[in-house]
């Protein structure tokens, strides 16, 4: 049996604080997946240094998972690095548990041999983990041999280097399971709460991480299972506001009717918005789209020049916007 600790570092809370959603899927298919281990969390929106320290003095973790969300504030006036932040938590995980460190999450993903040359973590995954934190977790357990886990990041000795797997192992059903405390604290500062309905970009945009973090491969995940986290957040938690964390929600609009018509036919009284491309949109979509919940749309629009969109390799004209 082992005792499993998921860190979310986030703790940059400007214009308000995000739910961590990726340790959110992260500890539920665990939960589901190892149910003889004890897998907790802990959010840096919520507690401090001092609550993880007090944490690591009263137990003892075996394995210690850090999900790093962002790299700095993106706002090129402040530029604001959160990195000393997260090797503080590194710091503190080393200095007061023996346990084996793994880094992992968005900010990760995006530089993984550079975070990983300044954390010195024992082991991290780059890209969706769930399948591989899983492998991962069991590996060291049984004492097995790790090296050929599908996204996993690791010093290998032999060639004195850094190792950064390929990615693999994506999954289709991911399931949500957020405390009541929590998903009130995030509802009253934010007034929302996150979900996914798709992994991966497939566009080139070049300033964009999104397929660096999730891939190019779309995939899209369960309806009903979609709907059925959607219900938990509704009837159980009382959350009638959700963003869909799409990298773009029109990607595949065969899928979107079919999830919209899930929702429309539950009844459910929720609203939502979600990142949206100017094109592959009709609107009967967004008829359709709207009777389903839709109030906010975000447009990733970035320029009203076709050569400036061109620059950015948008796959649309200023005519679609």
């Amino acid at each position: 049996m082992a005792n499993v600790l998921l860190i979310a570092a986030n703790n940059y809370k400007d214009p308000y604080p995000v739910y961590p959603l990726g340790v959110a899927y992260l500890s539920k298919y665990l939960k589901t997946h190892l149910p003889n281990d004890i897998i907790s969390e802990f959010d840096f929106n919520l507690q401090s240094y001092e609550n993880l320290k007090s944490l690591l003095q009263k137990q003892t973790f075996d394995i210690i998972g850090i999900s790093l969300r962002n790299i700095d504030d993106t706002n090129i006036f402040a530029k604001n690095s959160f990195i000393e932040h997260y090797k503080r938590i590194n710091d503190i995980v080393r200095s007061l548990s023996k346990s084996k460190i793994i880094l992992g999450g968005s900010g990760f993903s995006i530089f993984p041999e550079i975070i990983f040359q300044e954390l010195n973590p024992d082991y991290a995954i780059h890209g969706e983990g769930e399948d591989s934190l899983l492998q991962l977790i069991n590996a060291i357990k049984n004492q097995e041999d790790t090296q050929n886990i599908p996204g996993l990041v690791f010093y290998n000795k032999l060639s004195n280097s850094i190792k950064i797997n390929e990615k693999g192992n994506y999954i289709d059903k991911p399931e949500l399971e957020i405390g009541k405390n929590e998903a009130e604290y995030y509802w009253n500062e934010s007034g929302m709460l996150n979900i996914q309905t798709k992994r991966g970009c497939p566009y080139n945009c070049i300033y964009c991480s999104y397929p660096i973090i999730d891939g190019k491969k779309v995939r899209t995940l369960e309806p009903q299972k979609v709907l059925e986290n959607i219900i938990h957040l509704n009837k159980t938690l009382g959350i009638n506001y959700l963003f869909f964390t799409d990298s773009i929600f029109n990607i595949n609009n065969e899928y979107n009717n079919k999830l919209c018509n899930l929702i429309i036919d539950s009844k459910l009284n929720i609203s939502w918005g979600a990142y949206f491309s100017p094109n592959n949109l009709t609107y009967e979509d967004l008829k359709l789209y709207k009777q389903a919940g839709l109030t906010h749309i975000e447009f990733g629009t970035d320029s009203l020049s076709d050569t400036q969109l061109r620059n950015y390799q948008k796959n649309f004209t200023f005519e679609d916007i």
